[in-house]
């Protein structure tokens, strides 16, 4: 039981974070967008890799979660965590793409 709530807080972080940089990538002028899902891909990366550290830390002192063989519940979560990303920024590129396909309609009826 414990697994299940340490793997649905583990998402549930991830996913604030995705959307918080979901309107980001949103809002923002290009390089910041850039800048910031660069920063997404690094903090993805170092997110997992504190959580498996702070699991082998916890078993090295005795307490136990049972991830199974390998963790190979964490690197399922982390498959997840990853498709999760691709989602938000494809769809984040598709409405920016839109929005400005839009804006430009827009000026062309009024010019």
């Amino acid at each position: 039981m414990k697994e299940v709530i340490v793997i649905f807080s583990v998402l549930s972080i991830y996913s604030l974070i995705s959307y918080l940089v979901y309107l980001v990538i949103l809002k923002a002028k290009i390089w910041i967008c850039l800048l910031s899902w660069f920063g997404y891909l690094v903090f993805t990366k170092y997110y997992f890799e504190v959580i498996i550290y702070s699991h082998q830390s916890l078993r090295a002192r005795g307490i136990y979660f049972e991830f199974g063989h390998a963790e190979i519940e964490l690197i399922a979560v982390f498959g997840l965590c990853i498709l999760l990303a691709v989602l938000f920024t494809i769809t984040a590129v598709i409405k920016r793409y839109k929005r400005k396909k839009m804006r430009k309609k827009l000026t062309n009826e009024f010019s």
